[in-house]
């Protein structure tokens, strides 16, 4: 590797989907998830996410997923947002 030689710039990692089951105890079984998006090259110190847009695109992936998960057949379940 040369040196002197521009180094390209590196691009922050796309945001990361994680999903915190959220449990009935009464009935038994998960009643919602709860979202908290998480990405590395633009947060506040503590790893959520800040930017507006950044939210977007964690809210959309989120409900592309919860979409994903009825059509595949699995039970329906609230979504918990905490950006």
């Amino acid at each position: 590797m040369e040196l002197d030689a521009p180094m390209p710039a590196l691009s922050p990692a796309p945001p990361q989907l994680l999903y915190q089951p959220i449990a009935d105890v009464q009935q038994g079984g998960v009643c919602a998830v709860a979202l908290v998006g998480r990405c590395s090259g633009n947060d506040n110190g503590d790893g959520n996410a800040s930017d507006h847009a950044v939210d977007h695109v964690l809210l959309r992936r989120a409900c592309q997923d919860l979409r994903g998960w009825r059509d595949a057949g699995l039970p329906a379940v609230r979504l918990a947002v905490r950006l």
